[in-house]
């Protein structure tokens, strides 16, 4: 998970002047950062969410999950209408700096994970909103 966390705080200091490939069907390299991002983002949250419901993270985590989940779904909306529109990527790119401060706020309660797996995949439009945690 601390990889996880690294990889995302790399990835947000890097923004959109690394050049890396832009995945099929996207509409900029912020398009394709922001999906890369979500999806990593996701990961850490289903990983979190799981070890909280398993009784694995103290109760304490449950804040720092909802908030890491609130912004998941307002930074995935805003994904959502940045791909399709083309327009505000300021707000986006706010949006995945408040989404990688809040997981990794909540990866800091996890436990140590090994290297996640890396993403290899096409652009494709994903909408997930998770419900807050029990």
């Amino acid at each position: 998970m601390k990889y996880t966390m690294i990889l995302s705080l790399c990835l947000a200091l890097a923004g959109c002047a690394k050049t890396v490939a832009v995945h099929p069907g996207a509409i900029s390299n912020l398009d394709s950062y922001a999906y890369d991002l979500l999806i990593v983002e996701q990961d850490s949250i289903n990983t979190a969410k799981a070890q909280y419901q398993a009784g694995q993270l103290p109760a304490s985590a449950k804040t720092a999950l909802n908030a890491a989940i609130d912004q998941y779904n307002i930074t995935e909306a805003t994904w959502q209408s940045y791909h399709a529109t083309g327009a505000n990527q300021t707000a986006l790119q706010s949006s995945l700096d408040a989404l990688i401060v809040a997981v990794g706020e909540l990866v800091k309660l996890l436990p140590a994970k090994s290297t996640p797996k890396p993403v290899n995949q096409s652009l494709e439009v994903f909408h997930v909103h998770y419900a807050y945690a029990a």
